[in-house]
């Protein structure tokens, strides 16, 4: 069985599955394209329904393929999901953007693995990261339903794309405040949420900060969602560039986090370069890669941007100051000479003689 014939079979059990008072709905299957991902969706369709989750049906085939005995039960949990999840919006407030304006989130992508859906939405970009504006839906225990906000949104609204960023950053503050932290910090705590003991967790702890020598933090958000765009929230660069005393190497680790480390002028970028390209070709999901890329933040400039870029940068102005040196020094050698050179002063009758 390919995703096509799970998908029209998982679409008679569901419609045989639903209650009463969705009798007449429609359940419909179609194409989904998010931010670095896309999917086959099944959603429900009819009278009276203004919003439905949306079922991602490749990672419902990917369960049915290790069993496929599963296929009722995975109907159950897809009646469920459909039935008993709906969101809880009210078309007529996306019209009215002093109600939107709360409920609006930041998130960061590739940008260019998203250029097709780039193309219907509002953007700003940041050395090949795209920052996306979304408004939330709905906040569970472990999950956050939202909307990608599409232009025509933003043109019914007849606000500008300065004003949409400022508001969204806002929100976001207060909806998934930044956690910035020390690393062994968040290792520790996912350990013991593992189960692994207290203690051993603390020794280990302590291990790793005597052997190391550099200390590296996590930028994400708390709560639901954790985002890597907290990054971009005013004054966390400034902050932590001030904590650690010098400007900041950033690694993508994925969509959820970035990791941080002070800049001593020791670090070979290409080698980090084949680092994080390694980890994330290994460790991290397709869909929740980041980029490729080590950034660089200059706490001077207020600068951030590719660390390659920002090495150019430096060169750049370090090959202007030479240059300038270079002028000055030949400026400085030439008044010099001409304090030792001083005009005689003709006499006027020698030359009009001749002429006379």
């Amino acid at each position: 069985m390919d995703l096509k014939e799970f998908a029209e079979n998982l679409k008679m059990y569901i419609e045989d599955g639903l209650p009463e008072r969705l009798a007449d709905a429609q359940v419909i299957i179609f194409p989904v394209k998010k931010l670095n991902t896309s999917y086959l969706g099944m959603s429900l369709k009819g009278e009276g329904i203004t919003a439905m989750p949306t079922l991602n049906l490749n990672e419902l085939f990917h369960a049915y393929e290790e069993r496929p005995g599963r296929l009722p039960r995975l109907a159950e949990y897809a009646v469920d999901t459909l039935c008993n999840n709906t969101l809880d919006l009210d078309v007529s407030k996306l019209l009215d953007y002093d109600y939107i304006k709360d409920h609006l989130f930041v998130r960061v992508s590739n940008l260019d693995k998203n250029t097709e859906i780039l193309r219907s939405v509002p953007y700003r970009e940041e050395a090949g990261l795209a920052i996306t504006y979304h408004i939330l839906v709905g906040e569970g225990e472990n999950n956050v339903s939202s909307t990608i906000l599409k232009n025509e949104l933003l043109q019914n609204w007849g606000i500008t794309k300065e004003r949409l960023h400022e508001d969204a950053v806002k929100s976001s503050q207060v909806l998934f405040p930044v956690r910035v932290a020390p690393m062994k910090e968040i290792m520790a705590e996912n350990m013991i949420a593992e189960g692994v003991d207290p203690e051993f967790v603390e020794m280990m702890v302590n291990s790793m900060e005597q052997e190391s020598k550099t200390q590296l933090y996590i930028v994400t958000t708390k709560g639901s969602l954790t985002e890597a765009s907290a990054l971009f929230y005013p004054s966390v660069m400034d902050e932590l560039a001030e904590k650690v005393g010098s400007d900041l190497i950033i690694f993508p680790s994925s969509t959820h986090e970035f990791l941080v480390i002070p800049d001593d002028g020791e670090h070979d970028i290409e080698e980090l370069k084949a680092l994080v390209s390694m980890i994330n070709e290994t460790e991290v999901e397709p869909e929740e890669r980041l980029a490729d890329d080590v950034f660089h933040y200059d706490t001077k400039e207020k600068v951030f941007e590719r660390a390659e870029d920002f090495a150019t940068r430096k060169q750049m102005k370090e090959l202007e100051g030479t240059q300038k040196e270079s002028v000055m020094d030949k400026m400085k050698e030439k008044k010099e000479q001409a304090k030792g050179y001083i005009p005689q002063k003709k006499e006027s009758g020698k030359d009009l003689g001749p002429v006379l």
